[in-house]
């Protein structure tokens, strides 16, 4: 008899949401997490080597574990992990999504990605391709834009220059990469501290404030702007900055 993996991982999944057992459902996360892994890497070794979690503690936030969001990805990286043993999956679409899920549904930990050495692509030729001045692609990077290796030597996986010409990824990595920042700031001033540095470049570079500047505009509006990219990063710290203005007070 052959044993159906995702069904059997479902189930146990939805035995956690019924009996709200938080220690089942990390059971289940870490094995589709494990598993995702371990596909995603086998399923493009052209572009990965491996990758490496470490660290990981998962959320004991029984709301967030146990909201309809959260159970719908898990569940979604789950099937895709299964789908990529099949059939080609898009590379950046399934590292983002993953990256985005890790790093909200953990409190401490880091994914670390080694690359295939002949996709990376130095500063100089990385800027090229986007078009764009050396001094412009460190600016990327700052904002998060991956690159791998040390300062002064960093290279940047073409994969992901490909992604960053898409506002929609270019603007889910920046989010990832201040996700992960923040873990290296275990108090929550030292992250408010960290996200008030931020808003105020933007305010620098833009001359003035979010709500002045952007505040009135709708969603679509800022999708249609040539600099949607930024303005959703903003929008993005201030929530995150007005939520740790709560949990200080």
């Amino acid at each position: 008899m052959q044993f159906d993996v995702t069904s059997i991982t479902e189930s146990q999944i939805n035995l956690a949401i019924e009996q709200a057992d938080k220690n089942l459902l990390h059971k289940e996360m870490l094995f589709i997490s494990q598993n995702f892994i371990i596909n995603f890497s086998n399923h493009v070794p052209d572009v990965l080597r491996f990758i490496k979690s470490w660290n990981v503690n998962f959320s004991r936030d029984t709301e967030f574990l146990f909201s309809n969001e959260h159970i719908s990805t898990l569940k979604s990286i789950m099937k895709l992990s299964k789908s990529m043993t099949k059939e080609p999956v898009e590379f950046l679409e399934a590292k983002l999504l993953f990256d985005s899920w890790f790093y909200q549904s953990t409190t401490d930990g880091f994914l670390e990605y080694f690359y295939n050495p002949n996709i990376l692509i130095n500063i100089t030729n990385a800027a090229a391709m986007l078009s764009v001045s050396r001094t412009m692609l460190y600016k990327y990077i700052e904002k998060g834009l991956e690159a791998v290796g040390d300062k002064g030597n960093q290279k940047i996986p073409k994969v992901v220059l490909e992604g960053w010409k898409n506002p929609v990824y270019a603007l889910q990595m920046q989010w990832n990469s201040q996700m992960k920042l923040l873990r290296t700031y275990s108090a929550p001033e030292q992250r408010l501290e960290l996200i008030n540095r931020q808003i105020h470049e933007y305010e620098r570079m833009y001359n003035g404030t979010f709500n002045k500047l952007f505040g009135f505009l709708s969603h679509d509006e800022i999708d249609a702007s040539p600099n949607s990219v930024d303005i959703l990063d903003w929008q993005e710290l201030e929530h995150t900055r007005m939520q740790l203005l709560l949990l200080l007070k």
